[in-house]
């Protein structure tokens, strides 16, 4: 593994050259990438391994976690499998924020920025949750080892995933930047994380994170 990153080096920099995403692409950040290794390398597992998704209001989706969560529990990396629904949701949040779940487009983001939130504050230190959105189909078992690695060889404790031809200008509701008073092109200009796949390795930085992620998926104007 090390000698595949060491192959991978040698091109890094006409990536950071050509790339949309920011970090890479910022030169505070070249010297750190380069000097990290291979963000795949063997890890301590500090705490447990848990699987989070939710699945509501979809038979289709429904019907796939329950088969999802039969194959993955058995996996023996894992810990928990929890495939959560509306009831997992505070109803008096719900009802606070109607307008939300009444949108089928947007009630299962608002789920999923909720339960992040609160499963990240119930887990202990150094817990990881990788969360999977219910139309992920399977989870090889022969892989999944590499993506508990990048999480605890993270900086920050946070794993996300990215195309370059998904840029923040065109998904970002204008309203987020004026929210947040964002004027810096770098911002929109940089693509934006898949949200459908992403881990997380608690700690003061993610519960602080998410739980401003969670704030901001409650004002209901954005």
């Amino acid at each position: 593994m090390s000698q595949s990153f060491e192959t991978v080096k040698e091109y890094l920099p006409y990536f950071f050259d050509v790339t949309t995403n920011y970090y890479y692409r910022n030169p505070d950040n070249r010297d750190k990438i380069l000097s990290g290794g291979n963000e795949m390398r063997t890890s301590v597992k500090e705490g447990k391994y848990k699987i989070f998704t939710f699945a509501d209001r979809h038979k289709e989706r429904e019907i796939n976690m329950k088969a999802f969560k039969e194959r993955i529990v058995e996996y023996p990396i894992i810990d928990e499998v929890k495939v959560f629904n509306l009831s997992d949701v505070d109803p008096d949040y719900i009802k606070e924020h109607q307008s939300l779940f009444d949108d089928s487009r947007v009630f299962p983001w608002a789920a999923k920025a909720y339960l992040m939130d609160k499963g990240l504050r119930d887990c202990d230190d150094g817990d990881v949750i990788f969360w999977i959105d219910s139309d992920i189909r399977d989870l090889k078992e022969d892989g999944v080892e590499n993506l508990f690695n990048l999480v605890n060889n993270s900086e920050k404790g946070i794993v996300g995933f990215h195309s370059d031809w998904w840029l923040e200008r065109l998904f970002t509701k204008i309203d987020l930047y004026k929210h947040f008073n964002i004027t810096d092109p770098s911002y929109w200009d940089t693509n934006q994380a898949y949200g459908g796949i992403f881990l997380v390795k608690k700690n003061k930085y993610t519960v602080k994170f998410f739980q401003e992620l969670f704030d901001t998926w409650s004002i209901i104007r954005l």
